[in-house]
């Protein structure tokens, strides 16, 4: 849903919306377990009308969030990322990346499906499930993260495991290796055990981060700019003039230039011509470069 079409403008005027919220959390939770698309988790405020606004005060400022006791935000806003069964099925989906769906079974009201060998969901509309299941994972003990490990999972030396569902409003089970108060299994990069094989990811050498960096924070910088093949691009910076006094030209002086540090490139490519400037250049600074 979105913030048009939970309103009848658009999809048929007939989206599921937070004002279901059984349905909603089965359909999103269904979302994010699923192998498919580029995901987006809907944050909303509460209205009567189309046309209202979002929780305001006397003076049509915006109120504030405020987060009740069980975690769900209070004065008007809704925040379904905030919802149990939604804020740790993205958790899920994270942990599962890169994986596709196996063991996948449909039967009446029941539906279940295995993530490679990393993680296991099952639904139940009726709200009751109790079955021995194929999960795809490796052996071990797994924490329900849907009900904050309320139940525990067992999965056996064959990835079979009993699933079992008794809840009318929140009828969800997903658990996956590694996820909070669980179990990794016997083996933590896992085994299919009848599941999909997860893929391999082959890893690249990883560049060297520059040593005795004590004191150093990381700060990433995108830049966009239209160049030509070939163009080299070059950054000043430091402190503001407006807020320190005494900037001068002598970077290693001035109280304006900030201290960096660099990696080491691969020498390929242009990273020779990287390697080779970086010389001597400890400061980033409003007169260099």
């Amino acid at each position: 849903d979105n913030h048009d079409n939970q309103r009848g403008h658009g999809g048929g005027g007939d989206v599921v919306t937070f004002k279901d919220p059984k349905r909603y959390k089965f359909a999103v939770a269904f979302m994010l377990a699923n192998d498919y698309g580029f995901t987006r988790v809907m944050s909303s405020y509460n209205f009567n009308g189309d046309s209202d606004g979002p929780p305001h005060n006397a003076d049509y400022s915006a109120k504030d969030v405020t987060i009740n006791a069980d975690g769900s935000c209070g004065n008007g806003w809704v925040c379904e990322h905030r919802w149990k069964p939604i804020a740790n099925m993205v958790k899920f989906r994270n942990a599962v990346v890169g994986t596709v769906k196996g063991n996948y079974r449909a039967s009446g009201d029941h539906l279940s499906f295995s993530r490679g060998n990393k993680g296991f969901f099952a639904m139940a509309k009726n709200g009751n499930m109790n079955e021995r299941l194929q999960t795809g994972l490796p052996a071990g003990e797994y924490c329900d993260i849907i009900h904050d490990c309320a139940s525990k999972i067992h999965v056996d030396g064959s990835g079979m495991a009993q699933i079992v569902i008794n809840n009318g409003e929140e009828p969800i089970a997903a658990f996956y290796v590694g996820g909070h108060g669980g179990s990794t299994g016997n083996n933590g990069n896992g085994g299919t055990h009848g599941g999909t094989q997860a893929p391999v990811v082959t890893s690249v050498p990883a560049t060297q981060g520059p040593s005795n960096t004590k004191g150093y924070k990381r700060t990433v910088i995108f830049i966009r700019r239209q160049t030509m093949p070939g163009q080299d691009m070059f950054i000043r910076g430091g402190l503001d003039h407006s807020r320190i006094t005494g900037c001068v030209e002598n970077a290693q002086t001035s109280p304006c230039a900030i201290p960096i540090k660099h990696r080491q490139m691969v020498e390929t490519g242009s990273y020779p011509k990287f390697n080779g400037w970086k010389q001597g250049d400890n400061f980033l600074d409003w007169y260099g470069a």
